[in-house]
């Protein structure tokens, strides 16, 4: 009897550091929360969509979680996986995503103006529909997009393609075709005149970026 009361409680002992070890690497991870969403976010920035799916958000904290946290993974069902990607990593993995897509756009477009300087019109990115139309009908207008796929200088037989010149602006480190293919979108929707908006619509934005990179 004592035998049997000497196992349960060497039972109970090990099964209290094992939660108290769960409990300590989950209040690691959590804590760690933004670099982890640092690291999935670049890894399916560059290997999968940038806008990704929750699946495939999912997929990419599972992934990560297997390499680096193989333990602490392991020990959820499938059901209470779900239940804890919901809770405490989607919301803030998405708006990691989102930040990126902002700074893309944003660097896009002082590319743009910065490199057509005076040639290009200003416009607000907050205007209306009428004074987009307007603007995109301006000759100079349509005179910088025609010239976002010519050289730099066409005397110079080694100048870069303008666009490939923002692209260079935009993504100064090592870049995916993601990367590239959603500043194209950027630019042929921005300065496009066959196109009434400059606002970057995802419906719109996912459709062109989808189109490029078939061609990269």
């Amino acid at each position: 009897m004592v035998d049997r009361l000497t196992k349960i409680e060497n039972k109970i002992d090990t099964l209290s550091k094992e939660i108290q070890e769960f409990k300590s690497e989950l209040k690691t991870l959590l804590s760690d929360k933004i670099n982890l969403s640092s690291s999935v976010k670049e890894s399916f920035i560059h290997r999968v969509s940038i806008y990704p799916t929750k699946d495939e958000c999912c997929g990419a904290v599972e992934g990560y979680l297997s390499l680096n946290h193989a333990s602490f993974f392991s020990n959820f069902t499938e059901d209470d996986w779900i239940s804890f990607y919901n809770k405490n990593i989607h919301k803030q993995l998405t708006k990691q995503v989102w930040f990126v897509r902002e700074t893309l756009s944003s660097k896009s477009r002082e590319a743009i103006f910065s490199i057509f300087g005076s040639r290009l019109p200003p416009i607000n990115t907050n205007a209306g529909p009428s004074e987009v139309a307007k603007w995109k009908r301006k000759p100079e207008v349509k005179s910088c997009y025609e010239s976002l796929f010519t050289k730099m200088n066409p005397k110079d037989k080694n100048s870069s393609i303008v666009l490939v010149s923002v692209i260079d602006r935009v993504l100064q480190n090592d870049h995916s075709n993601t990367e590239i293919a959603y500043v194209l979108a950027i630019c042929s929707t921005i300065l496009n005149p066959n196109h009434d908006e400059i606002m970057l619509k995802k419906n719109i934005m996912k459709q062109k970026v989808k189109k490029f990179l078939v061609s990269l």
